[in-house]
C-alpha cells in the first residue's frame, strides 16, 4: 500500500507541474511563441510521466486485489 501512496503523491506532483507548464506557456503566448512552445512541450511531457505513474499505479493496485483474494480464499 505504501507503494501506491507514493505514486499518487508522485503522480500529483506531476499534474503540478504539468499546470505550472502550462501557465507559462499561456503567458508567453503572444510575447515569445517560441518560449510558449517550449512550456507546452514541458506541460505534455509531465503529463506523459503521469500517465506513465498512473499506468503503475493501476499494476501494483490489481496486484493488492490479486493477492486480497489469494488471502481470503486461504483463511
Amino acid at each position: 500500500m505504501n507503494e501506491i501512496k507514493h505514486l499518487a503523491e508522485e503522480i500529483r506532483e506531476e499534474l503540478d507541474d504539468a499546470e505550472k507548464y502550462a501557465r507559462e506557456a499561456v503567458k508567453h503566448a503572444g510575447e515569445d511563441p517560441e518560449d510558449a512552445s517550449t512550456y507546452a512541450d514541458l506541460s505534455r511531457q509531465e503529463l506523459g510521466h503521469a500517465n506513465r505513474l498512473h499506468e503503475m499505479a493501476v499494476r501494483h493496485i490489481e496486484k493488492a486485489k490479486e493477492d486480497a483474494v489469494i488471502v481470503d480464499t486461504v483463511e
